[in-house]
């Protein structure tokens, strides 16, 4: 007994370690997302991150994409969604409900090389 009480204390003690090494400058961790907009934050962070030309951009709408409903909950992710003056179609930042980015991806011509600073 003893011993699975100090595996747990050793385990306690190494937790608030451990999660003070993660990325300070990345939002997820800071952020309570309670609708698609409030991950705005973590999609501008990606933004300069891909070096994205906001002077390009026309819009960024937010939104809250239904994975499941039923008896368990309602699961979702949520999705910005980026659009620009030089392609027709967006750049989508795919997030989990912590604001936690999944993926990014190019829809119909907006690849990045066509979005970022300095590109033609």
């Amino acid at each position: 007994m003893s011993q699975k009480i100090s595996k747990l204390l050793s385990m306690l003690v190494c937790f608030p370690i451990l999660s003070g090494c993660a990325d300070s400058d990345y939002l997820p961790g800071s952020i309570a997302a309670y609708d698609a907009e409030d991950c705005a934050p973590v999609v501008e962070q990606e933004i300069d991150r891909l070096s994205i030309d906001r002077t390009n951009m026309t819009k960024i709408e937010y939104l809250k994409v239904n994975i499941v409903m039923g008896e368990i909950g309602e699961q979702y992710d949520y999705e910005g969604w980026l659009s620009f003056k030089n392609c027709k179609g967006n750049y989508v930042v795919k997030m989990n409900r912590n604001c936690q980015i999944q993926s990014v991806y190019p829809r119909n011509e907006c690849q990045l090389d066509k979005i970022v600073k300095n590109s033609s």
